[in-house]
């Protein structure tokens, strides 16, 4: 999270159910055998289907999480000073979640909503021009 949390800080968890977060949050989470915390990028929920992307803030990919894997939303932050770290230095503006969050969506999931619906457009009948083989109707008759 260099640079918005530095080595050496401490961070404050609060246990939380998944659901519960949104595209902003700082989580802690396992990712193989690693402790990472990671912001959350895209938090998506529909009944038991989810998506969610984390990426450190200093990491130019993002990838995704499974739900399980998550231990607790970050909640403050400490350097060297007694007192927490301001949320305003560590926290999104509402309008940078919402920006993150549709340019990560957009790239992984561009792909695969044109395959399903090229799938989709093949089930109903309606070919794609790799399909039809033939040209366009009334062109060359």
């Amino acid at each position: 999270m260099v640079p918005t949390l530095l080595p050496g800080w401490s961070v404050s968890v609060q246990p939380v159910i998944p659901t519960r977060l949104k595209a902003g949050d700082v989580a802690v989470f396992f990712h193989g055998s690693k402790l990472f915390v990671h912001r959350i990028v895209v938090c998506i929920f529909l009944g038991r289907w989810s998506v969610l992307v984390e990426r450190g803030d200093a990491c130019p990919s993002a990838r995704r999480l499974k739900a399980e894997a998550i231990l607790g939303r970050v909640v403050e932050v400490f350097d060297d000073r007694p007192e927490p770290v301001p949320h305003h230095v560590w926290q999104w503006s509402r309008t940078k979640r919402l920006r993150v969050a549709f340019a990560v969506l957009t790239r992984l999931a561009a792909a695969k909503i044109l395959a399903k619906l090229t799938g989709l457009f093949r089930w109903i009948g309606i070919p794609s021009r790799k399909d039809d083989g033939s040209s366009p109707s009334g062109a060359g008759e």
